[in-house]
């Protein structure tokens, strides 16, 4: 026996992501159907006779929204698409990203693109600001200042700017007061 699905239009890649999820819909879990023919705006299906498939509009939207959530992260994650540093080496990104991205996912991607984007040593400014600091009595004199520029301080500054700026940017206005002192200070330093 014969049954489908169609799509009243073909819009794209979107279609594509549709057409997908119903697939998988239809035949996850279920044995005895089977896709047979592809088109552009929809599939074949042959199914045997005692098998009855009732979806729900809800089971169609969840679907396609995972199968969407699921192309975007490997994407973000593989290219980090708008990831970059600004010339005083914060690192900016979309807003999106969290929409697509896991806690743990973010991290690392936060993690290798901020190791892999970091080429040269970033450090002569932000150490030159803290010596000044020092000298004017702003930060405690006893503070080590006398370290070898080398490229993995730069990451890590890059890392923790990034850090800083998105978990004080999701921070509720109450909040927000008190964490923007400590926000000053840190981009006086690496900004």
């Amino acid at each position: 026996m014969f049954t489908y699905h169609q799509l009243r239009e073909v819009r794209g890649l979107f279609t594509n992501v549709v057409n997908n999820g119903m697939v998988q819909l239809y035949t996850d879990g279920r044995p005895g159907i089977w896709p047979y023919l592809f088109f552009s705006d929809g599939v074949v299906y042959i199914k045997r006779k005692s098998l009855q498939i009732t979806l729900t509009t809800e089971q169609i939207v969840e679907t396609v929204r995972e199968q969407l959530r699921q192309i975007c992260a490997g994407t973000i994650k593989s290219q980090a698409p708008g990831f970059k540093f600004s010339i005083q080496g914060i690192a900016k990104h979309p807003g999106y990203y969290f929409e697509f991205l896991t806690l743990e996912d973010y991290v690392e991607l936060l993690a290798r693109f901020t190791i892999n984007r970091t080429t040269n040593d970033i450090t002569a400014i932000p150490f030159q600001k803290l010596r000044q600091m020092q000298s004017a009595g702003e930060i405690a004199a006893e503070m080590p200042l006398d370290f070898q520029a080398h490229r993995r301080i730069g990451m890590v500054s890059r890392f923790f700017s990034v850090v800083f700026a998105s978990v004080l940017g999701m921070l509720d206005k109450n909040k927000r007061h008190c964490a923007s002192s400590w926000k000053r200070q840190w981009w006086s330093i690496w900004g």
